[in-house]
């Protein structure tokens, strides 16, 4: 039986409850089927594919931190494992992590779920090009998708972002990772610039690589490459990076690079105060519905809240006594954000 959330309504004679819709159950990706998404992921920002070496997961599986053996050259471990699909990953938000998994020198990796746990392990690295080669991970979709902001939370031993002082759980712009092959295992950025279309420089971009990771007793994670971690960027944008990477003897090389942000994130919410049911959203022009067996009302998300959302509500007194599919929706179109919809179902019965 489906539990439902009580929500303190504050009608008197009668009470609502509301509980998300149940989700289809589905099953956990892993093995074959996971190494193609992840291919497929990863030639969506013109990196190679990776065959499937079983081996590279079964062998060690969920103990990442004991360190990679039998040709491994990294392990990755999340607790997600719903999260594969041509768009997502189990790694998703976890920079350290996709640094290790979409790594151009890489040319095989394994996959197997174990206890609840997704684990993910490269090797078989192809030799390093005699030449300067550069790469780059900006998303799942490639480098027309980068999102505005990324929340990086839960990334163990640490996040990139922590090394240059911002928290995990502080929001940043999406964390583009890069690759510079062909210049030495030492190879570290000496200068880098993030401008807008128009080109406005984007400020306080950092960017971490091995040697700042070195500085902060973390050396090793980073070898050939660096996390660009930006503030917050503007939606439905174009950028363009320029980053000058130092290898063995002083040799330096420029990567260039262009991308363009998503729509935001929106932020929807549902919930009963007082004698109302009120949906609210980050984008305009939205709607709270609330349906049942046909019968449909309906408001418009038109008033602001003292945090700029929009917001709209029905009276609890307009529902009739039963279950009820209640739901807000908005987004997509000219708004700048993402379009969204968030439901809950609502039981009305005598208190």
């Amino acid at each position: 039986m489906r539990a439902l959330l009580l929500v303190g309504i504050g009608l008197t004679g009668f009470a609502a409850w509301l509980s998300p819709p149940g989700a289809l159950a589905r099953s956990a990706i892993e093995g074959p089927e996971a190494i193609a998404l992840l291919s497929l992921q990863r030639a969506a920002n013109g990196i190679p594919p990776v065959t499937e070496n079983k081996q590279y997961a079964a062998a060690w599986c969920p103990a990442e931190d004991s360190g990679p053996s039998g040709g491994e050259s990294g392990r990755d471990l999340s607790t997600v494992v719903l999260g594969w699909s041509v768009t997502s990953s189990p790694w998703d938000n976890a920079p350290l992590h996709q640094e290790d998994i979409y790594n151009p020198i890489f040319t095989q990796a394994g996959d197997v779920n174990v206890d609840g746990q997704a684990c993910l392990g490269v090797g078989a690295p192809r030799p390093e090009p005699l030449v300067p080669t550069f790469a780059a991970f900006y998303s799942d979709r490639g480098a027309n998708y980068v999102p505005t902001s990324e929340t990086v939370e839960h990334e163990i031993p640490f996040a990139p972002q922590q090394l240059v002082g911002i928290p995990q759980g502080r929001a940043t712009g999406g964390q583009l990772i890069l690759y510079a092959e062909g210049m030495g295992a030492e190879v570290h950025a000496v200068s880098w610039s993030l401008a807008e279309a128009n080109g406005a420089q984007v400020p306080n971009v950092a960017l971490v690589d091995d040697t700042v990771a070195k500085a902060a007793g973390q050396g090793g994670f980073f070898t050939g490459a660096g996390v660009v971690i930006p503030p917050v960027l503007k939606a439905l944008s174009r950028y363009s990076l320029t980053v000058v990477w130092e290898g063995a003897g002083g040799v330096t090389a420029t990567q260039q690079l262009s991308f363009k942000t998503t729509a935001a994130v929106n932020q929807l919410k549902v919930y009963g105060k007082g004698k109302y049911l009120y949906g609210e959203s980050q984008a305009r022009g939205g709607s709270l519905t609330a349906s049942r067996s046909g019968h449909t009302l309906r408001v418009a998300l038109s008033s602001r809240t003292g945090s700029r959302r929009f917001s709209g509500r029905l009276a609890i007194s307009r529902l009739s006594l039963g279950r009820w599919h209640v739901c807000v929706a908005s987004g997509g179109g000219t708004t700048g954000y993402l379009p969204a919809r968030k439901c809950v179902d609502v039981l009305i019965q005598r208190g």
